[in-house]
C-alpha cells in the first residue's frame, strides 16, 4: 500500500513539474514497536540513535471511538530537516530517503529512485 501511495505522489509531482523526495522508507528501523528501537521511559532517556522517531497522538474526536494517529517527534523533525537539506544541496532529481537503524538523524541517506 505504501509503495502505491508513493508512486501516485511521484506521478503527481512529475505532472506538476516538481521533483519528488520519497520518504516511504525513511522510518525503517524507527517505527513504533520496532525491534531496533526502544520506547522512552525512566530507565531509557530519549536518544536519537535508539529511540522511536514517532509517537501516538490520541483524541476523543470521532463517532464514539478513540482516534489514533502517529506524529513525528523531535528526532524525526531533525531528520526531516536533514533529508530536505540533503535534497536541496544536490542537483534537481527524484530521490529516496533511507536511514540506518541504530544511528542518529545525521546518518540519513538519499539515493536514486530508479
Amino acid at each position: 500500500m505504501v509503495s502505491e501511495i508513493s508512486a501516485a505522489l511521484a506521478d503527481a509531482a512529475h505532472d506538476g513539474g516538481a521533483e519528488f523526495l520519497d520518504l516511504s522508507r525513511a522510518f525503517e528501523g524507527r517505527e513504533v514497536c520496532s525491534t531496533t528501537t526502544r520506547q522512552v521511559d525512566a530507565a531509557h532517556p530519549p536518544a536519537g540513535a535508539a529511540s522511536e522517531w514517532m509517537r501516538f497522538v490520541t483524541s476523543g474526536v470521532g463517532q464514539g471511538r478513540l482516534q489514533e494517529s502517529l506524529h513525528p517527534n523531535s528526532f524525526d523533525q531533525q531528520a526531516l530537516g536533514t533529508r530536505l537539506t540533503l535534497q536541496l544541496q544536490q542537483p534537481s532529481a527524484d530521490r529516496r530517503c533511507t536511514s540506518t537503524p541504530g544511528t542518529g538523524h545525521d546518518r540519513m541517506i538519499l539515493g536514486s529512485l530508479s
